[in-house]
Protein backbone atom coordinates (compact mmCIF):
# COMPACT_ATOMS: atom_id res chain seq x y z
CA UNK A 1 0.00 0.00 0.00
CA UNK A 2 1.46 3.54 -0.64
CA UNK A 3 0.72 6.04 2.72
CA UNK A 4 0.60 9.97 2.05
CA UNK A 5 0.63 12.82 4.33
CA UNK A 6 -2.96 14.05 4.87
CA UNK A 7 -2.13 17.50 3.31
CA UNK A 8 -1.64 15.85 0.27
CA UNK A 9 -4.74 14.66 -0.40
CA UNK A 10 -7.66 16.94 -1.47
CA UNK A 11 -11.69 17.07 -0.49
CA UNK A 12 -13.14 16.37 -4.15
CA UNK A 13 -14.79 13.31 -5.56
CA UNK A 14 -11.68 11.72 -7.75
CA UNK A 15 -9.56 11.36 -4.54
CA UNK A 16 -5.59 11.35 -5.21
CA UNK A 17 -2.55 12.82 -3.99
CA UNK A 18 -1.78 16.28 -4.85
CA UNK A 19 1.01 16.97 -7.12
CA UNK A 20 3.41 19.31 -4.70
CA UNK A 21 6.78 19.27 -6.06
CA UNK A 22 9.59 17.82 -6.16
CA UNK A 23 10.94 18.25 -2.14
CA UNK A 24 9.30 14.84 -1.67
CA UNK A 25 10.63 11.23 -2.58
CA UNK A 26 9.88 7.72 -1.10
CA UNK A 27 10.97 6.33 1.86
CA UNK A 28 10.57 2.66 2.09
CA UNK A 29 10.23 0.20 4.98
CA UNK A 30 9.16 -2.98 6.12
CA UNK A 31 6.05 -3.77 8.10
CA UNK A 32 4.88 -7.23 8.15
CA UNK A 33 4.42 -8.17 4.80
CA UNK A 34 3.64 -4.80 3.67
CA UNK A 35 5.84 -2.35 1.65
CA UNK A 36 5.01 0.97 3.56
CA UNK A 37 5.95 3.80 1.19
CA UNK A 38 6.35 7.18 2.96
CA UNK A 39 6.81 10.50 1.04
CA UNK A 40 9.77 12.11 2.83
CA UNK A 41 11.74 15.42 2.66
CA UNK A 42 14.01 15.00 -0.48
CA UNK A 43 17.34 15.35 0.13
CA UNK A 44 18.19 16.56 -2.94
CA UNK A 45 17.25 20.88 -2.69
CA UNK A 46 19.09 23.11 0.12
CA UNK A 47 17.28 24.16 2.89
CA UNK A 48 15.72 27.70 3.26
CA UNK A 49 18.25 28.98 5.10
CA UNK A 50 21.43 28.20 3.58
CA UNK A 51 22.16 31.33 2.09
CA UNK A 52 25.40 31.39 -0.46
CA UNK A 53 26.59 29.28 -2.87
CA UNK A 54 24.76 30.13 -5.89
CA UNK A 55 27.21 30.76 -9.52
CA UNK A 56 26.03 32.44 -12.52
CA UNK A 57 27.63 33.63 -15.36
CA UNK A 58 27.02 37.11 -16.38
CA UNK A 59 27.88 37.64 -20.20
CA UNK A 60 30.35 34.89 -19.31
CA UNK A 61 31.75 36.45 -16.17
CA UNK A 62 31.17 33.67 -13.30
CA UNK A 63 30.54 35.13 -10.11
CA UNK A 64 29.60 33.69 -6.89
CA UNK A 65 27.52 34.31 -4.29
CA UNK A 66 28.58 33.77 -0.36
CA UNK A 67 27.03 33.87 3.41
CA UNK A 68 28.00 37.60 3.81
CA UNK A 69 27.73 38.63 -0.15
CA UNK A 70 24.27 36.49 -1.03
CA UNK A 71 23.97 38.85 -4.62
CA UNK A 72 24.54 38.66 -8.02
CA UNK A 73 23.37 42.30 -9.85
CA UNK A 74 24.11 43.31 -13.83
CA UNK A 75 24.62 46.66 -14.24
CA UNK A 76 22.52 49.03 -15.65
CA UNK A 77 25.06 50.26 -18.66
CA UNK A 78 24.35 47.28 -21.00
CA UNK A 79 22.31 44.36 -22.01
CA UNK A 80 23.35 41.68 -20.31
CA UNK A 81 22.92 37.27 -20.42
CA UNK A 82 22.43 36.07 -17.45
CA UNK A 83 23.28 32.27 -16.71
CA UNK A 84 22.76 30.01 -13.77
CA UNK A 85 23.86 26.66 -14.81
CA UNK A 86 22.59 25.17 -10.90
CA UNK A 87 20.03 27.26 -10.10
CA UNK A 88 19.58 29.93 -7.50
CA UNK A 89 19.78 29.23 -4.25
CA UNK A 90 17.63 29.50 -1.22
CA UNK A 91 18.50 33.34 0.26
CA UNK A 92 20.30 34.43 -2.39
CA UNK A 93 19.74 36.96 -5.31
CA UNK A 94 20.53 37.42 -9.09
CA UNK A 95 19.36 40.96 -10.09
CA UNK A 96 19.13 41.84 -13.97
CA UNK A 97 19.96 45.35 -15.26
CA UNK A 98 17.85 48.38 -16.41
CA UNK A 99 18.29 47.24 -20.24
CA UNK A 100 17.37 43.91 -21.91
CA UNK A 101 18.31 40.82 -20.03
CA UNK A 102 18.57 37.07 -21.09
CA UNK A 103 18.28 34.79 -18.29
CA UNK A 104 18.52 31.23 -17.80
CA UNK A 105 17.56 29.08 -14.62
CA UNK A 106 18.60 25.44 -14.64
CA UNK A 107 20.02 22.84 -11.98
CA UNK A 108 17.62 22.75 -8.95
CA UNK A 109 15.41 26.01 -10.61
CA UNK A 110 14.92 29.38 -8.83
CA UNK A 111 15.09 28.87 -4.72
CA UNK A 112 16.06 32.04 -4.25
CA UNK A 113 14.98 35.44 -5.44
CA UNK A 114 15.12 36.59 -8.97
CA UNK A 115 14.64 40.35 -9.21
CA UNK A 116 13.99 41.98 -13.08
CA UNK A 117 14.49 45.83 -14.11
CA UNK A 118 14.65 45.71 -17.94
CA UNK A 119 13.34 44.14 -20.48
CA UNK A 120 14.10 40.61 -19.86
CA UNK A 121 13.55 37.24 -21.15
CA UNK A 122 13.59 34.41 -18.60
CA UNK A 123 13.81 30.80 -18.94
CA UNK A 124 13.74 28.46 -16.01
CA UNK A 125 13.94 24.72 -16.47
CA UNK A 126 15.45 22.69 -13.65
CA UNK A 127 17.40 20.02 -14.52
CA UNK A 128 17.02 18.77 -11.21
CA UNK A 129 14.00 15.36 -11.34
CA UNK A 130 11.49 16.37 -9.16
CA UNK A 131 12.15 20.09 -8.78
CA UNK A 132 9.88 22.99 -8.88
CA UNK A 133 10.95 25.57 -11.66
CA UNK A 134 10.22 28.43 -8.82
CA UNK A 135 10.94 26.19 -5.29
CA UNK A 136 8.32 26.80 -2.59
CA UNK A 137 10.97 29.86 -1.57
CA UNK A 138 11.58 31.17 -4.71
CA UNK A 139 10.23 34.32 -5.91
CA UNK A 140 10.28 35.88 -9.43
CA UNK A 141 9.34 39.59 -8.79
CA UNK A 142 9.80 42.87 -10.90
CA UNK A 143 11.19 46.19 -9.66
CA UNK A 144 8.88 48.81 -9.29
CA UNK A 145 8.10 50.66 -12.74
CA UNK A 146 10.30 53.88 -13.29
CA UNK A 147 9.45 56.36 -15.65
CA UNK A 148 10.44 56.56 -19.08
CA UNK A 149 12.18 53.21 -18.55
CA UNK A 150 10.76 50.44 -20.81
CA UNK A 151 9.93 47.29 -18.88
CA UNK A 152 8.69 44.16 -19.94
CA UNK A 153 9.38 40.27 -19.06
CA UNK A 154 8.61 37.12 -21.21
CA UNK A 155 8.97 34.17 -19.02
CA UNK A 156 9.15 30.47 -19.47
CA UNK A 157 9.11 28.27 -16.54
CA UNK A 158 9.14 24.74 -16.22
CA UNK A 159 9.35 22.13 -13.67
CA UNK A 160 11.47 19.16 -12.92
CA UNK A 161 10.73 15.83 -15.06
CA UNK A 162 9.90 12.49 -13.12
CA UNK A 163 11.58 12.70 -9.55
CA UNK A 164 10.72 11.28 -6.58
CA UNK A 165 7.00 10.30 -6.55
CA UNK A 166 6.04 13.68 -8.18
CA UNK A 167 7.39 15.84 -10.50
CA UNK A 168 7.88 19.86 -10.38
CA UNK A 169 5.31 22.55 -9.56
CA UNK A 170 5.84 25.09 -12.57
CA UNK A 171 5.86 27.59 -9.44
CA UNK A 172 5.60 26.63 -5.99
CA UNK A 173 6.96 29.86 -4.71
CA UNK A 174 5.61 33.32 -5.51
CA UNK A 175 5.68 35.36 -8.95
CA UNK A 176 5.08 39.41 -8.61
CA UNK A 177 4.79 41.11 -11.52
CA UNK A 178 2.64 44.07 -10.61
CA UNK A 179 3.00 46.83 -12.72
CA UNK A 180 5.09 45.83 -16.02
CA UNK A 181 3.86 44.28 -18.87
CA UNK A 182 4.28 40.36 -19.20
CA UNK A 183 3.76 37.26 -21.24
CA UNK A 184 4.36 34.11 -18.19
CA UNK A 185 3.77 30.25 -18.93
CA UNK A 186 3.97 27.49 -16.21
CA UNK A 187 4.57 24.00 -16.78
CA UNK A 188 4.36 21.38 -14.39
CA UNK A 189 7.07 18.35 -14.66
CA UNK A 190 6.17 15.39 -17.16
CA UNK A 191 4.78 12.17 -15.41
CA UNK A 192 5.59 8.53 -16.09
CA UNK A 193 4.49 5.31 -14.62
CA UNK A 194 5.91 5.81 -11.79
CA UNK A 195 5.78 9.07 -10.97
CA UNK A 196 3.01 11.93 -11.32
CA UNK A 197 3.21 14.98 -13.10
CA UNK A 198 3.45 17.86 -11.52
CA UNK A 199 0.94 21.08 -11.43
CA UNK A 200 1.24 24.33 -13.43
CA UNK A 201 1.20 26.67 -10.21
CA UNK A 202 0.70 25.09 -6.38
CA UNK A 203 1.87 29.02 -4.77
CA UNK A 204 1.01 32.60 -5.39
CA UNK A 205 0.83 34.75 -8.83
CA UNK A 206 0.56 38.47 -9.40
CA UNK A 207 1.07 38.89 -13.17
CA UNK A 208 1.54 41.83 -15.13
CA UNK A 209 -0.60 44.58 -15.61
CA UNK A 210 -1.29 43.54 -20.15
CA UNK A 211 -0.09 40.44 -21.48
CA UNK A 212 -0.90 36.89 -20.90
CA UNK A 213 -0.53 33.79 -18.18
CA UNK A 214 -0.80 30.40 -19.21
CA UNK A 215 -0.25 28.04 -16.13
CA UNK A 216 -0.77 24.43 -17.50
CA UNK A 217 -0.10 21.08 -15.50
CA UNK A 218 2.17 18.65 -16.52
CA UNK A 219 1.45 15.50 -19.30
CA UNK A 220 1.71 12.35 -17.96
CA UNK A 221 2.14 9.86 -21.42
CA UNK A 222 2.28 7.02 -18.91
CA UNK A 223 -0.61 7.23 -16.53
CA UNK A 224 -2.12 4.68 -13.97
CA UNK A 225 -3.64 3.65 -11.15
CA UNK A 226 -3.82 1.09 -8.93
CA UNK A 227 -1.43 -1.30 -10.67
CA UNK A 228 -0.20 -3.88 -8.16
CA UNK A 229 3.47 -4.57 -7.58
CA UNK A 230 3.62 -7.09 -5.10
CA UNK A 231 2.42 -5.76 -1.68
CA UNK A 232 2.86 -2.21 -3.10
CA UNK A 233 0.30 -0.26 -5.31
CA UNK A 234 1.42 2.58 -7.92
CA UNK A 235 -0.47 5.54 -8.37
CA UNK A 236 0.62 8.06 -10.92
CA UNK A 237 -1.48 11.33 -12.63
CA UNK A 238 -1.08 14.20 -14.87
CA UNK A 239 -0.81 17.42 -13.08
CA UNK A 240 -3.60 19.76 -12.37
CA UNK A 241 -3.05 23.40 -13.65
CA UNK A 242 -3.92 25.30 -10.52
CA UNK A 243 -3.65 24.04 -6.99
CA UNK A 244 -2.39 27.50 -5.69
CA UNK A 245 -3.54 31.29 -6.10
CA UNK A 246 -3.79 33.32 -9.26
CA UNK A 247 -4.58 37.27 -8.74
CA UNK A 248 -4.24 39.38 -11.71
CA UNK A 249 -5.42 42.41 -10.06
CA UNK A 250 -5.46 45.71 -12.55
CA UNK A 251 -5.07 45.88 -15.87
CA UNK A 252 -5.70 43.82 -18.94
CA UNK A 253 -3.61 40.12 -18.44
CA UNK A 254 -5.64 37.31 -20.16
CA UNK A 255 -5.45 34.51 -17.74
CA UNK A 256 -5.43 30.42 -19.32
CA UNK A 257 -5.55 27.45 -17.13
CA UNK A 258 -5.49 23.72 -18.07
CA UNK A 259 -4.92 21.14 -16.46
CA UNK A 260 -1.97 18.04 -17.97
CA UNK A 261 -3.17 15.65 -20.13
CA UNK A 262 -2.66 11.42 -19.54
CA UNK A 263 -2.60 8.51 -21.48
CA UNK A 264 -3.36 5.46 -19.00
CA UNK A 265 -2.05 1.91 -19.40
CA UNK A 266 -4.03 -0.02 -16.85
CA UNK A 267 -5.54 -0.06 -13.56
CA UNK A 268 -9.25 -0.70 -12.60
CA UNK A 269 -9.31 3.72 -11.96
CA UNK A 270 -7.49 6.62 -13.35
CA UNK A 271 -7.48 9.98 -11.69
CA UNK A 272 -7.24 12.57 -14.57
CA UNK A 273 -5.85 16.71 -13.79
CA UNK A 274 -8.22 18.77 -13.35
CA UNK A 275 -7.49 22.86 -14.16
CA UNK A 276 -8.00 24.61 -11.07
CA UNK A 277 -8.59 23.54 -7.91
CA UNK A 278 -7.15 26.73 -6.09
CA UNK A 279 -8.36 30.36 -6.11
CA UNK A 280 -8.38 32.56 -9.39
CA UNK A 281 -9.20 36.52 -10.08
CA UNK A 282 -9.05 38.09 -12.98
CA UNK A 283 -7.50 41.37 -14.36
CA UNK A 284 -9.79 44.28 -14.75
CA UNK A 285 -10.21 43.33 -18.40
CA UNK A 286 -9.30 40.31 -19.49
CA UNK A 287 -10.31 36.96 -19.95
CA UNK A 288 -10.36 34.00 -18.08
CA UNK A 289 -10.31 30.46 -19.72
CA UNK A 290 -9.83 27.36 -17.63
CA UNK A 291 -9.88 23.60 -19.33
CA UNK A 292 -9.68 20.11 -17.82
CA UNK A 293 -7.47 17.90 -18.83
CA UNK A 294 -7.42 15.41 -21.32
CA UNK A 295 -7.19 12.05 -21.15
CA UNK A 296 -6.72 9.17 -23.93
CA UNK A 297 -7.86 5.30 -23.64
CA UNK A 298 -7.72 3.56 -20.01
CA UNK A 299 -10.78 2.12 -18.10
CA UNK A 300 -10.69 4.81 -15.54
CA UNK A 301 -12.85 7.89 -14.51
CA UNK A 302 -13.92 10.61 -16.91
CA UNK A 303 -11.32 13.55 -18.35
CA UNK A 304 -10.67 16.41 -15.90
CA UNK A 305 -13.04 19.22 -14.25
CA UNK A 306 -12.31 22.48 -15.87
CA UNK A 307 -13.00 24.15 -12.38
CA UNK A 308 -13.45 22.61 -8.86
CA UNK A 309 -11.87 25.38 -7.06
CA UNK A 310 -13.34 29.38 -7.38
CA UNK A 311 -12.89 31.83 -10.10
CA UNK A 312 -13.62 35.22 -9.67
CA UNK A 313 -13.74 37.81 -13.13
CA UNK A 314 -12.50 41.00 -12.64
CA UNK A 315 -14.29 44.07 -12.05
CA UNK A 316 -14.25 44.91 -16.63
CA UNK A 317 -13.80 40.78 -17.07
CA UNK A 318 -13.74 40.06 -19.93
CA UNK A 319 -15.42 36.29 -21.01
CA UNK A 320 -15.19 33.45 -18.33
CA UNK A 321 -15.10 30.37 -20.08
CA UNK A 322 -14.77 27.05 -18.42
CA UNK A 323 -14.43 24.01 -20.29
CA UNK A 324 -13.71 20.22 -19.07
CA UNK A 325 -11.50 17.58 -20.69
CA UNK A 326 -11.75 16.24 -23.54
CA UNK A 327 -11.62 12.42 -23.48
CA UNK A 328 -10.75 10.27 -26.71
CA UNK A 329 -10.88 6.14 -26.21
CA UNK A 330 -10.01 3.76 -28.92
CA UNK A 331 -12.44 1.70 -27.73
CA UNK A 332 -15.48 1.82 -25.84
CA UNK A 333 -14.92 2.39 -22.01
CA UNK A 334 -17.89 4.16 -20.91
CA UNK A 335 -16.57 7.07 -19.27
CA UNK A 336 -17.32 10.80 -19.60
CA UNK A 337 -15.82 13.88 -21.20
CA UNK A 338 -14.67 16.17 -18.13
CA UNK A 339 -17.47 18.40 -15.86
CA UNK A 340 -17.26 21.88 -16.84
CA UNK A 341 -17.68 23.35 -13.28
CA UNK A 342 -17.92 22.01 -9.81
CA UNK A 343 -16.88 24.34 -8.02
CA UNK A 344 -17.26 28.67 -7.71
CA UNK A 345 -17.97 30.76 -10.51
CA UNK A 346 -18.52 34.48 -9.95
CA UNK A 347 -18.29 37.53 -12.58
CA UNK A 348 -17.01 40.06 -10.46
CA UNK A 349 -17.25 42.51 -7.75
CA UNK A 350 -20.78 43.33 -6.87
CA UNK A 351 -22.61 45.53 -9.87
CA UNK A 352 -19.40 44.72 -11.95
CA UNK A 353 -17.57 41.77 -13.93
CA UNK A 354 -17.83 39.72 -16.80
CA UNK A 355 -20.77 39.85 -19.21
CA UNK A 356 -20.34 36.72 -20.39
CA UNK A 357 -19.87 33.17 -18.40
CA UNK A 358 -19.80 30.27 -20.93
CA UNK A 359 -19.58 26.18 -19.09
CA UNK A 360 -19.11 23.65 -20.88
CA UNK A 361 -18.61 19.44 -20.76
CA UNK A 362 -15.86 17.88 -22.53
CA UNK A 363 -16.04 15.69 -25.52
CA UNK A 364 -15.78 12.03 -25.51
CA UNK A 365 -15.19 9.58 -28.46
CA UNK A 366 -16.42 6.27 -28.06
CA UNK A 367 -18.57 7.76 -24.85
CA UNK A 368 -20.49 9.72 -22.97
CA UNK A 369 -20.16 13.73 -23.36
CA UNK A 370 -19.21 15.52 -20.25
CA UNK A 371 -21.57 17.45 -17.91
CA UNK A 372 -21.27 21.11 -17.81
CA UNK A 373 -21.50 21.55 -13.98
CA UNK A 374 -22.34 19.49 -10.49
CA UNK A 375 -21.63 19.40 -7.24
CA UNK A 376 -19.17 17.34 -4.67
CA UNK A 377 -19.91 15.51 -1.64
CA UNK A 378 -22.25 17.88 -0.03
CA UNK A 379 -20.92 21.31 -1.80
CA UNK A 380 -23.45 23.12 -4.49
CA UNK A 381 -21.61 24.29 -7.43
CA UNK A 382 -22.74 27.78 -8.62
CA UNK A 383 -21.98 30.06 -11.55
CA UNK A 384 -23.21 33.61 -10.53
CA UNK A 385 -23.35 37.00 -12.15
CA UNK A 386 -23.10 39.98 -11.21
CA UNK A 387 -22.75 42.99 -13.59
CA UNK A 388 -25.76 45.20 -13.24
CA UNK A 389 -26.11 45.77 -17.17
CA UNK A 390 -27.16 42.09 -17.70
CA UNK A 391 -24.70 38.90 -17.81
CA UNK A 392 -25.28 36.24 -20.55
CA UNK A 393 -24.81 33.07 -18.98
CA UNK A 394 -24.54 29.43 -21.19
CA UNK A 395 -24.01 26.01 -19.61
CA UNK A 396 -23.35 23.38 -22.12
CA UNK A 397 -23.15 19.76 -21.85
CA UNK A 398 -20.05 17.69 -23.65
CA UNK A 399 -20.91 15.76 -27.40
CA UNK A 400 -20.26 12.05 -26.57
CA UNK A 401 -21.69 8.58 -27.69
CA UNK A 402 -24.30 9.39 -25.36
CA UNK A 403 -24.40 12.47 -23.65
CA UNK A 404 -24.36 13.50 -20.12
CA UNK A 405 -26.71 15.80 -18.22
CA UNK A 406 -25.52 19.75 -18.00
CA UNK A 407 -26.25 21.05 -14.41
CA UNK A 408 -26.36 17.74 -12.37
CA UNK A 409 -26.25 17.04 -8.56
CA UNK A 410 -23.77 14.71 -6.66
CA UNK A 411 -23.64 11.21 -7.88
CA UNK A 412 -23.43 11.33 -4.11
CA UNK A 413 -26.76 10.24 -1.63
CA UNK A 414 -26.04 12.63 0.96
CA UNK A 415 -25.95 15.27 -0.95
CA UNK A 416 -28.69 18.27 -0.89
CA UNK A 417 -27.10 21.16 -1.79
CA UNK A 418 -28.31 22.10 -5.48
CA UNK A 419 -26.16 23.00 -8.39
CA UNK A 420 -27.20 26.87 -9.07
CA UNK A 421 -26.88 29.50 -11.68
CA UNK A 422 -28.17 32.42 -10.62
CA UNK A 423 -28.73 35.67 -13.01
CA UNK A 424 -27.53 39.58 -11.43
CA UNK A 425 -29.43 42.53 -10.97
CA UNK A 426 -29.81 43.57 -14.77
CA UNK A 427 -31.45 42.02 -17.58
CA UNK A 428 -29.74 38.45 -17.87
CA UNK A 429 -30.18 35.63 -20.54
CA UNK A 430 -29.60 32.35 -19.30
CA UNK A 431 -28.91 29.19 -21.26
CA UNK A 432 -28.87 25.90 -20.14
CA UNK A 433 -28.54 23.03 -22.60
CA UNK A 434 -27.36 20.27 -20.66
CA UNK A 435 -27.98 19.31 -16.82
CA UNK A 436 -30.38 19.77 -13.64
CA UNK A 437 -30.25 21.33 -10.36
CA UNK A 438 -31.86 25.52 -9.86
CA UNK A 439 -31.50 28.22 -11.96
CA UNK A 440 -32.31 31.97 -10.81
CA UNK A 441 -32.84 34.88 -13.08
CA UNK A 442 -32.51 37.09 -9.99
CA UNK A 443 -33.84 40.84 -10.26
CA UNK A 444 -33.87 42.21 -13.77
CA UNK A 445 -36.17 40.85 -16.52
CA UNK A 446 -34.40 37.76 -17.68
CA UNK A 447 -34.48 35.08 -20.60
CA UNK A 448 -33.94 31.56 -19.31
CA UNK A 449 -34.40 28.62 -22.06
CA UNK A 450 -33.50 25.61 -20.19
CA UNK A 451 -33.52 22.26 -22.08
CA UNK A 452 -34.54 18.87 -20.38
CA UNK A 453 -33.27 15.83 -20.96
CA UNK A 454 -34.21 11.49 -19.99
CA UNK A 455 -32.46 11.61 -16.99
CA UNK A 456 -33.70 11.24 -13.85
CA UNK A 457 -32.48 11.95 -9.95
CA UNK A 458 -34.01 11.82 -6.52
CA UNK A 459 -31.15 13.86 -4.86
CA UNK A 460 -31.94 17.37 -5.77
CA UNK A 461 -34.99 19.54 -6.66
CA UNK A 462 -34.81 20.90 -10.00
CA UNK A 463 -36.05 24.35 -10.17
CA UNK A 464 -36.51 27.34 -12.85
CA UNK A 465 -37.27 30.63 -11.05
CA UNK A 466 -37.55 33.51 -12.49
CA UNK A 467 -36.71 36.28 -9.72
CA UNK A 468 -38.61 39.62 -9.58
CA UNK A 469 -38.79 40.89 -13.23
CA UNK A 470 -40.72 40.37 -16.39
CA UNK A 471 -39.04 36.92 -17.04
CA UNK A 472 -38.96 35.14 -20.08
CA UNK A 473 -38.76 31.37 -19.21
CA UNK A 474 -38.61 28.57 -21.98
CA UNK A 475 -38.16 24.97 -20.64
CA UNK A 476 -38.42 22.21 -23.39
CA UNK A 477 -37.60 18.99 -23.86
CA UNK A 478 -34.10 17.59 -24.93
CA UNK A 479 -34.07 17.92 -28.86
CA UNK A 480 -30.10 17.72 -28.61
CA UNK A 481 -28.65 14.93 -31.24
CA UNK A 482 -28.28 11.77 -29.47
CA UNK A 483 -24.80 12.34 -28.32
CA UNK A 484 -25.05 15.96 -26.91
CA UNK A 485 -24.67 16.14 -22.87
CA UNK A 486 -28.85 16.81 -22.50
CA UNK A 487 -31.10 18.00 -19.68
CA UNK A 488 -31.66 21.34 -18.48
CA UNK A 489 -33.59 21.13 -15.05
CA UNK A 490 -35.88 18.37 -13.44
CA UNK A 491 -35.75 16.04 -10.86
CA UNK A 492 -38.05 15.53 -7.37
CA UNK A 493 -40.36 18.29 -6.93
CA UNK A 494 -39.47 19.63 -10.50
CA UNK A 495 -40.50 23.42 -10.63
CA UNK A 496 -41.12 26.45 -12.80
CA UNK A 497 -41.38 30.06 -10.16
CA UNK A 498 -42.13 32.90 -12.43
CA UNK A 499 -41.47 35.15 -9.45
CA UNK A 500 -42.70 39.11 -9.21
CA UNK A 501 -43.67 40.74 -12.87
CA UNK A 502 -45.67 40.23 -15.88
CA UNK A 503 -43.94 36.82 -16.87
CA UNK A 504 -44.12 34.63 -20.32
CA UNK A 505 -43.95 30.90 -19.30
CA UNK A 506 -43.93 28.10 -22.11
CA UNK A 507 -43.12 24.39 -21.44
CA UNK A 508 -42.64 22.65 -24.56
CA UNK A 509 -42.73 18.27 -24.03
CA UNK A 510 -41.72 15.67 -26.28
CA UNK A 511 -43.76 13.16 -28.30
CA UNK A 512 -43.02 9.75 -26.92
CA UNK A 513 -40.80 9.98 -23.61
CA UNK A 514 -38.96 13.01 -23.14
CA UNK A 515 -40.59 15.83 -21.09
CA UNK A 516 -40.95 19.80 -20.54
CA UNK A 517 -40.87 19.51 -16.18
CA UNK A 518 -40.62 16.46 -14.84
CA UNK A 519 -41.57 15.24 -11.21
CA UNK A 520 -39.42 12.14 -10.27
CA UNK A 521 -43.09 10.56 -9.55
CA UNK A 522 -43.46 7.09 -8.45
CA UNK A 523 -45.95 6.44 -5.81
CA UNK A 524 -49.37 8.58 -4.87
CA UNK A 525 -46.88 10.52 -1.93
CA UNK A 526 -44.47 11.77 -4.88
CA UNK A 527 -44.20 15.64 -5.19
CA UNK A 528 -45.97 16.84 -8.23
CA UNK A 529 -43.96 18.87 -11.26
CA UNK A 530 -45.56 22.42 -10.83
CA UNK A 531 -45.46 25.81 -12.87
CA UNK A 532 -46.37 28.86 -10.75
CA UNK A 533 -46.66 32.25 -12.67
CA UNK A 534 -46.30 33.90 -9.21
CA UNK A 535 -47.19 37.65 -8.62
CA UNK A 536 -48.01 39.84 -12.07
CA UNK A 537 -49.67 39.41 -14.87
CA UNK A 538 -48.58 36.16 -16.59
CA UNK A 539 -48.82 34.10 -19.51
CA UNK A 540 -48.16 30.21 -19.53
CA UNK A 541 -48.65 28.06 -22.82
CA UNK A 542 -47.86 24.14 -22.08
CA UNK A 543 -47.74 22.44 -25.52
CA UNK A 544 -46.69 19.04 -26.14
CA UNK A 545 -46.93 16.09 -28.55
CA UNK A 546 -48.08 13.90 -26.49
CA UNK A 547 -49.53 16.26 -24.04
CA UNK A 548 -49.17 15.04 -20.47
CA UNK A 549 -45.71 15.57 -21.41
CA UNK A 550 -45.68 19.02 -20.76
CA UNK A 551 -46.04 19.08 -17.10
CA UNK A 552 -45.14 15.03 -16.37
CA UNK A 553 -44.66 12.24 -13.60
CA UNK A 554 -43.00 9.76 -14.35
CA UNK A 555 -44.29 7.61 -16.97
CA UNK A 556 -46.59 4.81 -15.15
CA UNK A 557 -47.79 7.17 -12.21
CA UNK A 558 -50.63 8.90 -13.75
CA UNK A 559 -51.94 10.50 -10.73
CA UNK A 560 -49.01 12.85 -10.55
CA UNK A 561 -48.69 14.96 -13.75
CA UNK A 562 -48.57 18.20 -11.77
CA UNK A 563 -49.85 21.26 -11.36
CA UNK A 564 -50.61 24.73 -12.77
CA UNK A 565 -51.32 28.10 -10.99
CA UNK A 566 -51.26 31.58 -12.45
CA UNK A 567 -50.44 33.31 -9.69
CA UNK A 568 -52.12 36.45 -8.56
CA UNK A 569 -52.94 39.00 -11.17
CA UNK A 570 -54.67 38.54 -14.10
CA UNK A 571 -53.29 35.47 -16.34
CA UNK A 572 -53.58 33.69 -19.15
CA UNK A 573 -52.91 29.70 -19.41
CA UNK A 574 -53.25 27.65 -22.54
CA UNK A 575 -52.61 24.12 -22.50
CA UNK A 576 -52.30 22.40 -26.28
CA UNK A 577 -53.27 20.12 -26.55
CA UNK A 578 -55.66 20.04 -23.32
CA UNK A 579 -54.91 16.83 -21.24
CA UNK A 580 -57.14 15.19 -18.41
CA UNK A 581 -53.77 14.48 -16.28
CA UNK A 582 -53.03 17.81 -15.36
CA UNK A 583 -54.38 19.52 -11.89
CA UNK A 584 -55.11 22.85 -13.02
CA UNK A 585 -54.74 25.15 -14.16
CA UNK A 586 -55.85 27.67 -11.35
CA UNK A 587 -55.74 31.21 -10.80
CA UNK A 588 -56.19 31.56 -14.37
CA UNK A 589 -59.38 32.37 -16.83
Amino acid sequence: MTWYPSSTWRGTARTRPRAGGGALRPVTATLSALALTVLAPAALLPSASAAGGTTCTVDGTPHTTTPTSPQITASDDAAHVIDCPDGIRPGDTVTGGALANTVTIRGQGLSGTLTLRGQDTVTIAPTVTGADGIGANGVLRAAPPVAGVPRGLNATVTGGGPGAVIAGAGNAGTIDIAGIPADITLTGGIGNRSNSAGPGNSGTITPGTTGTLTVVGGDNPEANKDTDTGSSKTVTTPGDGNTGTVNAGTGDTSLVVRGGAATYFGGSETYPADGNIGTITGSDTGTITVVGGRSTDGPGSEAGTGNIGTITGGAHSGTITVVGGNRVNTEQHGRRGGIGNIGTITGGPTGQGARRIVVTGGDNTNGPGGTATSTAFQRGSLIRATHTDGVTIEVTGGRGTTGGAGNRPSLFPLNTLPSTIAGGPGDDTITVTGGQGTTFGGPGNDTSTVQTGPLLTKDVPGVVDGGDGDDTITVRASHNAPDVGGAGTFGNNGTINGGTGNDTITVTGGNTTDPGLLSYGGNGNSTKGKVDGGGGNDTIALTAGTPQLSLAGLVGNTGNYGTVNGGTGTNTCTITPASPLLHGPTNCP
